[in-house]
């Protein structure tokens, strides 16, 4: 008979499911598990709100955005950053989640030539998160269209009249993807290379630095290698003018040495897991609730509690100045 284990999930993306995901899958394996927001043993959070803040628990942060976990509040931590910290983190990049099982075939040079032949778009722009994402992205979309037109099937800047729903459908008509990630830094590879790879596009390139320590950098354009994004988009145009050196690139393998990445739930993702929940909800404890801790955590939960004020009072104040400037213009 399997032991017990309460757990709980909060502050994820939407849609997540509860009651079907990897770390269930995993934790099912040797645990009868069972969710409960009421005193679970360990809590699985991500940073897409600061309900886990009320939790007292064990706590697994599962990052999918460009945000180093906070040690202070969350005992271990699953994220993009390259770091040692004990047993307490595991580097998992998210791509990790979405590489598809053709990556892992053998690279077939007629299957590729044929993709190559039946490419009847350019270039393709999904996007739909402007608000936060770098400015950076746009600017090169701006300057690829400057050469031919880009398709845009996000809601950012879109030029073909409605949402795409079928990603990869729409992607793979196209010899090219701009795989943007929303901002840079080393470790912090999305689903986006990936999503481009799967297609069957080359991908063009902006995010982690690092990115060609684990994907070939001879099956991508890495923006990362040139000094600027007038180089980036003479790259383009050199495949693009040359059918033969487009096919050759894009039927080359997608990692680096040709050595896929382990998978989302592969055995050193488990045992990082398992180690965890194995120790019992009080030996797992990494973070204190004493000393300058209580406090920092406290200040957290007191800014949690004010933020939807502040956000009510900074929308009024918007309104107040923009309300001004519409004033000033009439006068």
């Amino acid at each position: 008979m399997k032991q017990p284990l309460r757990i709980f999930f909060t502050d994820f993306w939407i849609p997540f499911d509860v009651h079907d995901n990897v770390w269930l899958d995993i934790l099912g394996r040797e645990y009868d598990v069972r969710i409960t927001p009421e005193n679970p043993d360990f809590l699985f959070h991500s940073c897409f709100g600061r309900r886990h803040l009320g939790f007292d628990c064990v706590k697994i942060c599962i990052l999918g955005e460009n945000l180093t976990p906070d040690f202070n509040l969350s005992d271990y931590a699953c994220g993009f950053d390259h770091l040692h910290f004990e047993d307490r983190y595991m580097r998992v990049p998210l791509y990790r989640f979405h590489i598809p099982d053709d990556a892992y075939r053998s690279h077939d040079r007629d299957f590729y030539a044929r993709e190559a032949a039946s490419k009847t778009k350019f270039c393709s722009f999904l996007y739909s998160n402007a608000r936060s994402a770098s400015p950076h992205r746009e600017r090169f979309l701006d300057a690829l269209s400057a050469y031919r037109p880009v398709d845009s099937g996000g809601m950012v800047r879109n030029t073909i009249g409605y949402a795409v729903d079928d990603k990869l459908a729409w992607q793979r008509r196209f010899k090219f993807t701009i795989a943007f990630e929303n901002s840079c830094k080393n470790g912090y590879t999305t689903e986006k290379i990936c999503d481009a790879l799967a297609a069957h596009t080359i991908p063009i390139y902006w995010g982690n630095p690092r990115v060609a320590e684990e994907f070939n950098p001879g099956r991508i354009i890495n923006c990362h290698e040139f000094a600027s994004l007038a180089e980036v988009v003479a790259r383009v145009k050199e495949l693009d003018a040359d059918p033969a050196r487009y096919t050759e690139m894009l039927s080359r393998p997608w990692f680096a040495g040709d050595t896929p990445p382990p998978l989302r739930d592969d055995q050193e993702y488990v045992d990082f897991l398992l180690a965890i929940v194995r120790q019992g909800p009080r030996k797992a404890r990494r973070t204190t609730r004493h000393g300058a801790s209580s406090v920092y955590f406290e200040d957290q939960k007191l800014l949690a509690r004010a933020a939807p004020v502040g956000a009510v009072l900074l929308k009024a104040r918007n309104a107040v100045l923009k309300l001004r400037r519409m004033m000033r213009g009439g006068a």
